[in-house]
């Protein structure tokens, strides 16, 4: 507020009392104007502070209604998550106990196979220190068996060996005590043995032979056979790319020489160069002529030795099949008869059974 004006003197009232009514009107119309101004700033700041508590208002009922949403759905995602968090617990235990129980395993396993190779290795050297005894009980046996063969078709000779004079009655208590120590077995297998080598071969003996050697020669003959069709590949092979390349080369060729008779032909060359060309086509001629390859499809023998069979159609090899199934199926019925000249051919048969038959009688055909 502005300071209130101090009283004119009663003198000065009556020489100035035009003069001192103007700047006090103009002081009152002043200070209504911003009593005027101040009640408009008063109200527009009591709209404004409306307005904010209005505002302030709304976002605490949305800050209530977001906090409550957010506690439910937190209730509800606890709710939720709770029993999907304990089947994803027993999922990790049951999957624990399971890795545990396979480790437990493969555990034992492999305790099981270092146990198992200890055992192998032990039998391995155990049957190695056998084999050892055995074959050297075999020498000594075999050695004994020599020396009482020897004893026996003179009974009065010493054997001249490692073992000095040893007599015959003493050989022979050596073989008993060897026989006493598991030996005996071996002794009579030498002695058998000794027989069997000394004896002619017998008929089985030449048939174990030939069947020995008709192994390896079917074991030869396979090798061969696959050297055989692998060179028959590889040859077909080269005759194709042959064939190729020759055919490639022919193309080339003609270009080539398609090309000389052009410029044969051309008339912007002269006569020295025209016989060049001309020369150059009857050399490339006569030089194809020369290169012919000459290949002979048609051949007996491959270069092993082997005569090569012709590649017949699924129905000839049918046919060849069933030509000698009955080639074999008469040479067999040819066979019996012969066995059977006594009683005759297969007429005969017949002619016999038919002059048995009773009359009316059933006919049952003979065997």
């Amino acid at each position: 507020m502005s300071p209130c004006p101090s009283p004119i003197p009663p003198s000065r009232k009556k020489r100035g009392g035009i003069s001192a009514t103007l700047p006090e009107r103009t002081s009152r119309s002043r200070l209504r104007q911003e009593v005027l101004v101040l009640t408009e700033e008063v109200k527009a700041q009591k709209e404004l502070v409306k307005l904010l508590q209005q505002a302030l208002a709304e976002a605490q009922q949305e800050k209530l209604a977001s906090s409550h949403f957010l506690a439910m759905s937190e209730e509800e995602e606890e709710d939720g998550a709770e029993p999907a968090h304990r089947h994803c617990e027993r999922q990790v235990a049951e999957l624990s106990a399971l890795v545990e129980a396979e480790r437990g395993q493969r555990e034992a396993l492999e305790r099981a196979l270092a146990q198992r190779d200890a055992q192998v290795m032990e039998l391995q050297e155990h049957a190695r220190m056998m084999m050892e005894k055995n074959q050297a009980k075999q020498e000594v046996v075999l050695r004994l068996s020599q020396q009482l063969a020897a004893c026996m078709d003179d009974p009065h000779r010493t054997v001249p060996n490692s073992m000095g004079d040893a007599t015959f009655s003493q050989l022979q208590e050596e073989i008993h005590n060897l026989k006493s120590s598991n030996g005996g077995g071996k002794l009579e297998e030498y002695r058998a043995a000794c027989s069997h080598t000394l004896a002619p071969p017998s008929p089985q003996d030449d048939i174990e032979a030939y069947k020995i050697q008709n192994k390896f020669l079917n074991s030869e003959i396979y090798q061969l056979t696959r050297l055989w069709r692998k060179s028959s590949e590889q040859e077909k092979s080269l005759m194709m790319k042959c064939a190729y390349l020759e055919s490639r080369n022919c193309q080339t060729q003609g270009r080539y020489l398609g090309v000389l008779r052009n410029l044969q032909d051309s008339k912007q060359l002269d006569a020295g160069q025209q016989e060049v060309v001309k020369s150059l086509i009857q050399d490339s001629v006569d030089r194809d002529a020369k290169d012919v390859l000459k290949l002979d499809p048609i051949r007996e023998y491959d270069e092993y030795g082997f005569k090569i069979v012709p590649d017949f159609e699924v129905e000839d090899v049918k046919l060849l099949a069933k030509i000698q199934a009955l080639e074999v199926r008469t040479h067999n019925l040819l066979r019996r008869d012969q066995g059977e000249g006594v009683e005759g051919g297969v007429s005969a048969r017949w002619a016999r059974y038919l002059s048995g038959r009773p009359p009316g009688g059933e006919l049952r055909l003979p065997s």
